[in-house]
């Protein structure tokens, strides 16, 4: 059902690096660093991995954006031990130990900074993780590290060989299954988000796939008045998240 893999050999980025600092320190090997050290959030950088014995290196930016592969790196990068996947039944365990538990899984999602900006979503509304198809999806790479602002660091991501099977060991799990889609006929604030829940959103060309979308228990859209009928994968999550807590605290069933 699920995989673990490894993926992931650098995390470049200040905030990034400092929550994977703090989240797990055995994992990075080292750190890199190119800016001044008297920076505020430097100092904080340094004392911790100093703390844990992690070195750290000065190295001129020029050497630091070749290893990074991009010039966004804000003067630091760490060398990390090779991401590895959660496997669903840990993230089960997760979700269960808070209720009403709360999953986004991703239908051949592509863009990394998608996929980063949907862990950050994730993390900060509550969720217990994500859950992304074995094929044809993005994968954990730096650039999804660094758009996630360090929330990949305490946001368990899972690959699954089938995903409309997982939906299924999810229903049998308690949760309801909910998914995005611009056609639906129920808008989101039309519906009960207070449940156990796994939000899915499809692609961003194409969206859910048939069989996954028919693996909803129900399907709802996003209300717009604009020009734009549709959102990009990250903000309609983030919109879909922020609901599902507005509507948890508003009936305390929040924690």
């Amino acid at each position: 059902m699920t995989c673990v893999e490894a993926m992931t050999e650098i995390i470049y980025g200040i905030k990034p690096v400092l929550s994977a600092l703090k989240a797990d320190p055995s994992g990075i090997k080292e750190i890199l660093i190119s800016r001044k050290q008297t920076d505020p959030l430097t100092s904080q950088l340094i004392s911790e991995a100093r703390k844990y014995r992690i070195k750290c290196v000065t190295v001129p930016r020029k050497a630091l954006t070749k290893r990074a592969g991009t010039d966004k790196h804000q003067g630091v990068l760490a060398m990390v031990k090779e991401y590895r996947y959660a496997d669903l039944e840990t993230i089960l365990e997760a979700a269960n130990s808070t209720f009403p538990p709360l999953m986004v899984a991703l239908d051949e999602i592509q863009d990394p900074r998608n996929l980063g900006a949907i862990i950050r979503c994730v993390n900060a509304f509550g969720g217990q993780g994500v859950i992304l198809p074995k094929d044809r999806s993005v994968s954990v790479s730096p650039t999804v590290a660094k758009t996630s602002a360090g929330a990949l660091s305490f946001t368990p991501v899972v690959k699954v060989t089938n995903l409309v099977n997982t939906l299924k060991k999810l229903k049998e799990s308690g949760f309801w299954i909910l998914g995005l889609d611009t056609g639906a006929e129920k808008s989101l604030y039309e519906l009960d988000l207070t449940v156990p829940l796994v939000v899915v959103v499809g692609s961003e060309s194409k969206g859910m796939r048939r069989l996954v979308k028919e693996s909803c228990d129900f399907l709802a859209r996003i209300p717009m008045l604009g020009e734009i009928d549709s959102l990009n994968a990250s903000a309609a999550t983030a919109v879909t998240l922020s609901e599902v807590l507005r509507q948890r605290i508003s009936r305390g069933s929040a924690k």
